[in-house]
């Protein structure tokens, strides 16, 4: 299980059992996108038994306006929520301190890197006081996640590494030369 917390991938490439779902009372959260992401761990946390089929059972179709071809500051605080969401249902379940590292690194993957890269990429003009509220709320969150990231995982050496990229941009913007 600690695993498919670092690595949970997308819902869509998932089954899950009926009752995993319809008996747990937490359900997607309405009008944001990357909600599969809030509820995915919760999910996960039921399961008993894990499966790997080789075979594809779902297509994916992807057009223009697919969330992952649409970049704006409302999805990019759509994904925010999303990993609020992540923690809210982690702290209400009771999993959040059995499984803290996996989901302060899954969390600081899908809240802080994925959200400040898509970010500065695909949001013009950027607006400095998202880019260091977003930081400002990682670190109210998990406040020594970088310190401990290098101990773990592949995938937090690089979100760790791609934090400390990203520190310069904060100290930029709050010293007001972003």
């Amino acid at each position: 299980k600690r695993s498919l917390i670092l690595d949970s991938g997308s819902l869509a490439v998932k089954l899950f059992r009926r009752e995993i779902v319809i008996d747990h009372p937490g359900r997607f959260p309405e009008g944001i996108f990357y909600e599969d992401n809030a509820l995915a761990n919760s999910w996960m946390i039921r399961a008993k038994h894990f499966e790997y089929l080789p075979e594809a059972l779902y297509y994916y179709y992807q057009h223009d306006d697919s969330t992952v071809h649409t970049i704006s500051q409302k999805r990019c605080e759509d994904r925010m929520e999303s990993g609020r969401v992540m923690i809210a249902e982690a702290r209400k379940y009771g999993y959040l301190t059995k499984y803290r590292p996996e989901i302060e690194c899954s969390f600081t993957q899908l809240f802080y890197v994925n959200t400040l890269l898509t970010y500065m990429q695909g949001v013009k003009p950027l607006d400095k006081r998202f880019v260091i509220d977003l930081s400002r709320e990682m670190a109210e969150t998990f406040p020594d996640f970088e310190k401990k990231a290098t101990n773990r995982s592949t995938i937090g050496r690089l979100t760790t590494n791609f934090y400390n990229l990203s520190r310069p941009i904060l100290t930029l913007s709050l010293s007001g030369n972003f």
